[in-house]
This record gives structure tokens, sequence and C-alpha cells, in this order.
């Protein structure tokens, strides 16, 4: 994941803009200022042809309700996906990422976490 932009966007909120040269993926999201929380997302995907017999899930929400210091996701996306982790409330949260193949990822926090994990 690369972060490409941060754009401000006004009186209360910031537009992040996110891009996967794997996946050729890219995501906006619209972040409440005075919260960090994700308002809105927007994916759009560059140059890529769906392939019907190969299709695999356009996405994988992944949903950790026990608090761990590493969750591990296995996607089944055929690819290093884009991350976005939230909190239960729905704030931005950060993770190392860790792709252990094209369809296992694992994150890891500094301290016991329960959120949920969108992969595109």
């Amino acid at each position: 994941m690369t972060l490409v932009q941060l754009d401000d966007l006004g009186t209360n909120s910031l537009e992040l803009q996110q891009q996967s040269s794997k996946s050729g993926l890219i995501v906006f999201d619209r972040i409440q200022r005075d919260t960090l929380s994700v308002v809105e997302s927007t994916y759009i995907l560059v140059g890529l042809t769906p392939n019907p017999s190969t299709a695999t899930p356009a996405a994988v929400t992944w949903i950790q309700t026990t608090p761990a210091l590493e969750w591990i996701i296995p996607h089944n996306l055929g690819y290093e996906p884009i991350v976005s982790i939230l909190s239960p409330g729905g704030q931005r949260m950060f993770g190392a990422e860790d792709h252990l193949s094209v369809n296992v990822l694992k994150l890891s926090f500094v301290l016991p976490t329960a959120g949920r994990a969108r992969l595109l």
C-alpha cells in the first residue's frame, strides 16, 4: 500500500488516497477530522479486466471480536490486498502488515486489539 495524498477538504474532513500497484486499486477515504473515523470509502479498480472463470471475491471483511496482538486473515484473494483497519467504533487503526502469501495476511499490533479489517 502506498500513501499517495492527504487533502484538507475544509471544515471537518480530510481525504486520504491509497494506491496498490499489485491489485490496481485506488481507495479514497473521507475521514472525520475530530474523531478520525472513516465517513465514506470509494474504491476504483484501474487497468484490470475481470475474468469470470478465475473470479475471486472482490473484498473480504475480517471481524476480530477477541482482542489479539496478531490477526491471521486467510482471504484467498490471490494477491496482496489493500488493508483498511477499523476499531469497533469505526475509527481508523494502524498495524504492521505482513503478507504471508498471496492468500494470507498477518496484522500485528502493539496492544491486543479488536476490530475489523477490510481487504480489497
